[in-house]
């Protein structure tokens, strides 16, 4: 399964179901809200403890579900009407400072992509000079391959960068058809299973705490304006199940197995290590009031300007609807 942002066409849509249920005491009525998810560990999970734990009944939300392979595709659909909120992952995150959406919240910070090159290609990004790099373009694996390039001095002039999908770059990679791919996990997992001495050129890691590789929810300007209690009620929704995945990841990996098609220990393996920081909704609460989540935020405005991503960049304290996200958590009891 994909879990990161590829930059297709709002056509990469796939499965729409609609969950809806009792109202929650509070509630006079049920509100609706459309909402695309990637079926991965990272966004996959928590809808599949919504869906457990009837998350979305409980705060009287009418939710239609829409799985896409990527997060750049859900701003479209956004921006083409037929979608109110979604999930992209850090290497699509250029899109609400382009003015192209809104952030209502944050999920993770996702430390799984890397660069990993052949056995024996050497022990650093400098290695990668004249070698062909499978990359998919648009994606979270573009982006640690360009900031790796850059701390090294070097650009995509210096490589022979070659556009692959990830279902074609893994098998690549393990055939020894590129010199290395800039990928993420599970799908780097399976590289180096078949590969165990396949040697990781960077990481997101090494950018951190300077640069976070946030993952966030976001919603349609559009939603934003008219459908504003559906985003609060969503956020009450993502906010539980996200308290829920990190009091008992093992059993919220049992869960993803439902929206993935991977096996527990697979998603486990991404989940319950140091390629993901999965956080408490009082962790996000504090981040946004202390203005630690613009710091990230505006952090990687500056890193998409550097990169030549976007020419100018919307402040994020103008596209974080912050008070969207504390209202939803608001109603976390």
């Amino acid at each position: 399964m994909l879990r990161r942002d590829l930059l297709k066409t709002a056509g990469a849509a796939a499965l729409g179901m609609t969950l809806s249920g009792a109202l929650p005491a509070t509630a006079q009525e049920s509100v609706k809200v459309r909402f695309g998810y990637i079926p991965d560990d990272a966004v996959g999970s928590l809808v599949a403890i919504a869906n457990a734990n009837s998350l979305w009944a409980k705060y009287g939300l009418e939710a239609q579900l829409v799985s896409f392979t990527n997060g750049p595709s859900q701003v479209v659909a956004m921006e083409a009407g037929s979608l109110d909120a979604g999930f992209v992952g850090p290497g699509a995150m250029w899109l609400p400072p382009a003015g192209r959406a809104k952030v209502i919240g944050i999920n993770i910070l996702d430390f799984a992509n890397v660069v990993l090159g052949q056995p024996g290609i050497g022990t650093d990004v400098s290695a990668l000079k004249g070698k062909t790099v499978g990359v998919t373009e648009g994606t979270s694996g573009e982006m640690i391959l360009l900031q790796a390039l850059g701390k090294a001095g070097m650009t995509v002039d210096d490589i022979q960068k070659v556009n692959l999908d990830p279902a074609t770059l893994v098998p690549a990679f393990i055939t020894g058809q590129v010199d290395a791919a800039a990928i993420w996990y599970p799908p780097a997992a399976t590289i180096l299973q078949n590969q165990p001495e396949a040697v990781t050129l960077a990481s997101d890691a090494a950018f951190y705490p300077e640069l976070a590789p946030v993952s966030a929810f976001l919603a349609s300007k559009e939603a934003v304006a008219a459908n504003r209690e559906g985003l609060v009620r969503l956020m009450a929704v993502l906010s539980e199940a996200m308290d829920i995945r990190y009091n008992d990841v093992p059993a919220a990996a049992k869960l993803t197995t439902a929206i993935t098609g991977l096996d527990a220990d697979t998603v486990f393996s991404t989940l319950g290590s140091d390629k993901v920081k999965l956080f408490k909704t009082a962790e996000l609460v504090d981040a946004t009031e202390k203005g630690l989540v613009y710091n990230w935020l505006n952090a990687r405005n500056d890193l998409f300007l550097k990169l030549g991503k976007i020419e100018t960049a919307i402040p994020a304290e103008e596209y974080y609807e912050a008070q969207i996200f504390l209202d939803g958590a608001a109603l976390v009891k």
